[in-house]
């Protein structure tokens, strides 16, 4: 399982360089404070009165769509990403 929790955190986590969720997501924050967090593909958005709610919204997105391959750059990456996804639900170690 710390495996999976490693590899959580280089997904979503902020670290000296852009997490992948931060590479494939745009945050506005508007006047009133409500927070949108949209992919950068189209693929989905959300909006929240804040942005611990917004994050914790887009986090579950993203993570949806990363493990269907929708962010690979291509097939093969795509297959990868979905087979450790799977690998991760049984945690068979990967």
């Amino acid at each position: 399982m710390r495996r999976v929790n490693r590899r959580l955190e280089k997904l979503v986590m902020c670290s000296s360089e852009p997490s992948e969720f931060e590479k494939h997501t745009t945050m506005t924050v508007q006047k009133d404070g409500r927070v949108t967090i949209a992919c950068n593909k189209g693929l989905w958005s959300v909006d929240a009165p804040n942005k611990n709610e917004a994050t914790k919204e887009a986090v579950h997105y993203f993570l949806q769509y990363w493990s269907d391959g929708e962010y690979a750059d291509n097939p093969q990456e795509a297959a990868l990403i979905q087979l450790t996804a799977i690998a991760q639900r049984y945690d068979m170690g990967y």
